[in-house]
């Protein structure tokens, strides 16, 4: 837990950062003092996620996901090419140092992953999406797995 907990305070973003510390914090206040010193065990290290300055604050998508609302986007495809989307989203994925919303795409009328550091711009609509969001993660890993397997096949 205490190697889970370094690691969302370390690469994710301040929010989440807090909420782990504290949540560690209130670990520590309840574990037996001879048990105390394993939170910190420093046998494992993680990396700080470099600053990097992004045009999207997490916050807002957690709302977007939490409240069922659409986000409009500015997006950049690899070639650089800017897109107006509006999406659904679903979940945000940690990988590296990079930041993935995951969310159904009504321009591709797909499930498709957003790169946080190709958004511009980003705006919380007040216009819902249809549906429960946990039934459109459902569907959107049954696509990933399909995806998955016909790489391997």
């Amino acid at each position: 837990m205490a190697l889970g907990a370094q690691w969302v305070s370390r690469q994710t973003d301040d929010e989440f950062a807090l909420a782990a510390r504290d949540a560690l914090a209130k670990i520590a206040a309840v574990l037996p003092s001879e048990l105390r010193h394993k939170l910190d065990d420093n046998a494992f290290h993680v990396g700080r996620r470099p600053k990097q300055p992004e045009a999207v604050d997490l916050r807002i998508v957690r709302q977007a996901m939490r409240d069922q609302h659409k986000l409009s986007i500015s997006y950049r495809d690899p070639k650089g090419t800017k897109t107006m989307r509006i999406i659904w989203p679903i979940g945000i994925a940690f990988f590296d140092s990079r930041r993935i919303i995951a969310g159904w795409c009504e321009m591709r009328k797909d499930f498709r992953s957003f790169r946080t550091d190709r958004i511009e711009k980003i705006k919380l609509k007040t216009e819902r999406y249809p549906g429960r969001r946990r039934d459109l993660v459902k569907q959107w890993r049954t696509q990933v797995d399909a995806d998955r397997r016909k790489t391997i096949d």
